[in-house]
């Protein structure tokens, strides 16, 4: 089974509000399954971009970055359950497309 590609943009980390770290464990754990994830590289088309920001301000820069499906943007205000289900539909909703 061909897995995504993830890739993994952090904010520079300057006023974090939780454990960014672990945030990304319970992420990659719930989608080992089905997504690689590598850090998020210029130029790469990726299948989704997960940002990782530490607060509300979500100062991550990804203008530079692409992604076929979307980004998905974790902080303190959103649980890795939430992103989780949030990268699903983005990468269900990819696969609707390309059916289509």
């Amino acid at each position: 089974m061909k897995k995504y590609s993830v890739g993994i943009k952090y904010c520079g980390g300057c006023h974090s509000f939780y454990d960014r770290r672990k945030a990304l464990s319970e992420i990659r754990a719930s989608l080992e399954d089905i997504c690689s994830f590598e850090p998020a590289a210029e130029g790469r088309l990726y299948d989704a971009v997960l940002v990782i920001n530490g607060c509300p301000s979500q100062c991550a820069d990804t203008s530079r970055l692409c992604s076929a499906s979307g980004f998905a943007s974790c902080s303190n205000l959103v649980t890795p359950q939430d992103i989780c289900e949030k990268i699903k539909n983005m990468l269900n909703e990819k696969e609707d497309d390309s059916e289509a």
